[in-house]
């Protein structure tokens, strides 16, 4: 059997979809660092797309909206923290010790960080509507599982379920408030 020839100049050459793939995580870093620097009232998708090294139009073409780039920001966030926290557990428990102390820094990395402020800030800007809407949605999706993962944790390493259950609804209602007072006092 012989083999086709190769086109000149195919070589290398990237496919649609991965240059669709490199656009939009270009953008999705650009955002991340925008978002977390400006917040969602001074995010300009101009800025985003000059930050990136592209066009408006490349922008455009992936996010016709601000806010479905934001949304896809924020899922894309959650993504992140929820897989830093599995590993968490997922070191703690082989290590068959300071699963609470992970709980811990989990809790203190998501709502003492930018993360959590992101999230707030975007269910500040319109609660009830459309975006705000998404932003529970997404942190139903994503933030609630984590909780049950530690749970689940908490229970596998012996801890009866209720008491699980209370140590981390505490936990991240403690880490919650002071990221909240953080973000009243600006320290």
């Amino acid at each position: 059997m012989v083999e086709p020839k190769k086109r000149a100049g195919r070589a290398g050459r990237r496919t649609q979809e991965e240059r669709s793939r490199s656009t939009k995580e270009k953008l999705m870093a650009s955002s991340i660092d925008l978002l977390k620097q400006r917040r969602y009232v001074g995010l300009r998708t101009a800025e985003v797309a000059a930050m990136a090294g592209l066009s408006k139009g490349a922008h455009t073409h992936h996010y016709p909206t601000k806010e479905a780039l934001v949304v896809e920001v924020l899922e894309e966030i959650f993504r992140r923290t929820q897989a830093r926290a599995q590993g968490r557990i997922d070191a703690a428990n082989s290590a068959r010790a300071g699963l609470l102390h992970a709980l811990v820094e989990d809790a203190k990395e998501f709502f003492l960080g930018d993360d959590f402020l992101v999230t707030l800030d975007l269910l500040m800007v319109a609660p009830e509507e459309s975006l705000g809407m998404q932003v529970k949605k997404l942190a139903q999706q994503y933030r609630y599982p984590v909780e049950k993962a530690w749970v689940a944790a908490l229970v596998a390493a012996g801890h009866p379920r209720s008491r699980a259950e209370s140590v981390v609804a505490l936990t991240y209602s403690i880490a919650r408030g002071l990221g909240i007072r953080q973000l009243m006092s600006g320290t």
